[in-house]
């Protein structure tokens, strides 16, 4: 049976990225999502997939992976985007000033 799993949609300065949550999608993104998802034929041109949030030395911080599932540096024009999501997700607390849209969900049945 399909299970499904929600994405959202944000879009930093320059790019566009997926974010996958770890909590409320109960676990981490297999190898087998995480490429067809960042496939072309599949529909969704990204810069990369979000994925977490993670706490890693104390804090929450988010992983990004690109389209052959590596992690890579967060270019700083577009540093914003985990911290709008964490906010919004209520993982952070605080208003978060720099989104002035509500993001776009996304649902996939695997």
């Amino acid at each position: 049976m399909a299970r499904q799993i929600i994405f959202h949609k944000y879009q930093g300065t320059e790019n566009g990225f997926l974010i996958y949550d770890i909590r409320k999608n109960g676990g981490e993104m297999n190898d087998g999502l995480l490429h067809m998802i960042q496939s072309r034929n599949f529909g969704m041109d990204l810069d990369g997939i979000l994925v977490g949030p993670y706490l890693i030395d104390g804090s929450l911080k988010m992983k990004l992976l690109d389209r052959q599932g590596n992690e890579v540096s967060m270019k700083k024009e577009s540093a914003d985007v985990p911290v709008s999501y964490m906010k919004e997700a209520g993982y952070l607390p605080g208003e978060c000033p720099q989104m002035e849209q509500r993001p776009e969900k996304i649902y996939c049945w695997c």
